[in-house]
């Protein structure tokens, strides 16, 4: 069994201890009527393409918005080929006491903005003039809401995405699985950390090939600086740091937003230039 599929066991595992496996449901997630203070947001979601500041006010009428499956991308659900700028809303029935909650959104494709009851709560990735694709920094993304009043209430959510058109033939925009949470934000952390470290275990060995890379490098290079005339030192040196820097950067992606554009071109860069330090290590010898 590959390391992403008991990842996915480990955190399916720990939802259903904490008895949150919620339903499908449209539009609306009830922390009310949950044994936990806590709900999956998978269900139906309204889903609009285009872009209006006014879709985050939550007296805005969005009944006539189709309903999407918050668990699939836009592509598979009727808007193949779209890249550009779209917005998902649901509401989160708050109870009364629940003093502090948080949203945990799976990956979505390829930056967003949250808004909560029209002010905005967080950002992944940057969005529109920018045009710079993001990706990385774990598959769970958590967004603390505004402390709630004392008595039950509607939260509005609403989540502006932005699908970077050079991706569209390779899948569309918005949550491409389900796995999203609501709820008490101590509950929403502890699932987190139980990711985190689930995440922390699966890259351990890029981890490892990492730093063995470079305690190699910073050896190789202490011998070039004592005998420089024995450049195969140098080359070796720079073609272990080199492929540590590869590896440092693709575990980095399980931890942090990368502007995708400038990861693949320092990944490339830093390939290219270890194949040719190894070749060059070689004719030395």
């Amino acid at each position: 069994m590959n390391a992403a599929v008991r990842l996915k066991k480990l955190l399916l595992l720990f939802l259903l201890m904490m008895g949150a496996c919620g339903v499908l449901r449209a539009q609306k997630f009830d922390l009310t009527s949950a044994r936990l203070p806590l709900v999956s947001l998978d269900g139906l979601w309204r889903f609009q393409t285009g872009d209006n500041p006014a879709w985050a006010d939550p007296k805005f009428d969005d009944s006539k918005w189709p309903l999407l499956r918050s668990d699939r991308d836009w592509a598979s659900q009727g808007y193949p080929d779209y890249g550009g700028l779209a917005w998902y809303r649901f509401q989160v029935v708050v109870p009364a006491g629940l003093d502090h909650v948080s949203l945990l959104l799976p990956l979505i494709a390829t930056c967003y903005e949250v808004f909560a009851d029209g002010k905005l709560v967080g950002t992944y990735g940057k969005m529109p003039p920018n045009r710079m694709p993001y990706g990385g920094g774990g598959y769970f993304h958590a967004f603390p809401l505004p402390a709630t009043q004392q008595t039950q209430r509607n939260v509005l959510i609403a989540i502006r995405v932005w699908h970077w058109p050079g991706w569209v033939k390779y899948g569309g925009g918005g949550p491409g699985s389900g796995d999203g949470l609501v709820g008490d934000s101590k509950f929403i952390e502890n699932y987190n950390s139980v990711y985190q470290a689930a995440m922390f275990k699966w890259l351990a060995s890029g981890q490892i090939a990492g730093l063995l890379e470079t305690l190699a490098g910073l050896g190789a290079l202490i011998l070039f600086l004592l005998r420089l005339k024995e450049r195969e030192y140098l080359w070796f040196s720079l073609m272990m740091l080199l492929s540590a820097v590869v590896h440092w950067i693709d575990t980095s992606l399980g931890f942090f937003a990368w502007n995708i554009e400038v990861h693949d071109l320092v990944m490339e860069t830093a390939w290219t230039c270890a194949d040719l330090a190894s070749i060059l290590f070689f004719l030395q010898l």
